[in-house]
């Protein structure tokens, strides 16, 4: 799919291809993320918006897959939703599995330390105490804290 997408230009051959994967992998992380990923690149409202939820079943899928939630902190944050963005950025470094050797969580924390900072923007203490109660329920509802 990504080939006639990038390659071709051609969007309908690639949707083609995108739907056999989730016709014959529609419970699979990767699947999941591979088609998810590509369409949230597109400038379509309605692509993205089909990717957004395809990354979101991903997380679904598998929570340690680490892979849909950098995806998705990312794109909120180019959204302008920093709190959803950090608050997914930070489930991805709690329940994520590092893949092989590529510094995923260091490289999760670092676009969340950059989203932090946008949603902190400067000294407003309001605004740094919002951050804290964001991280510390998003810690909660992941489990590694009892309430």
């Amino acid at each position: 799919g990504v080939y006639f997408e990038q390659e071709e230009r051609n969007l309908k051959k690639s949707d083609y291809y995108f739907d056999l994967i989730l016709k014959y992998h529609p419970n699979e992380a990767e699947a999941n993320h591979y088609v998810g990923g590509s369409l949230v690149a597109r400038d379509n409202q309605q692509d993205i918006q089909k990717g957004l939820r395809l990354l979101h079943k991903a997380i679904e899928i598998d929570r340690s897959y680490i892979a849909p939630y950098i995806t998705l902190a990312y794109m909120y944050n180019k959204m302008g939703e920093h709190n959803k963005a950090y608050a997914l950025a930070l489930q991805g470094c709690l329940n994520g599995k590092e893949i092989q050797g590529r510094g995923s969580i260091n490289g999760l924390g670092s676009l969340m330390e950059r989203i932090a900072k946008k949603i902190v923007n400067g000294t407003n203490i309001n605004d740094k105490l919002r951050i804290s109660m964001l991280t510390i329920i998003t810690i909660i509802k992941s489990g590694h804290i009892r309430q």
